[in-house]
């Protein structure tokens, strides 16, 4: 009988022991479970940045692609003012200023 009171108490022993090994196993589950919902939302946030640079990236092509445009117009002006200029010389070089 003693030495059934002694297998059952071992039996006891690791029952306990098993007990603990299942709850610490439970708790290393649910903080990796945590690591795992701070990184979801890691990402999250960081797909989100990427997003916004993304639409700022489009947004600032966009400006200077309407900036090269009216560069080329300003260009075209520049030059069309230069040709009238040339014109207007060519026009009024017969002129005499005559001192009163």
């Amino acid at each position: 009988m003693t030495d059934a009171s002694g297998e059952v108490t071992k039996a006891n022993d690791y029952i306990t022991q098993l007990g603990s090994s299942l709850n610490h196993i439970v708790e290393s589950i649910g903080s990796a479970r945590d690591q795992i919902t701070k990184i979801a939302h890691a990402i999250e946030a960081q797909s989100s940045t990427a997003q916004e640079m993304a639409h700022e990236i489009e947004m600032t092509s966009k400006a200077t692609q309407e900036m090269e445009r009216m560069s080329d117009e300003i260009k075209e002006a520049v030059y069309s003012l230069s040709s009238i200029d040339d014109e207007i010389r060519n026009s009024t070089s017969g002129f005499k200023i005559i001192n009163a």
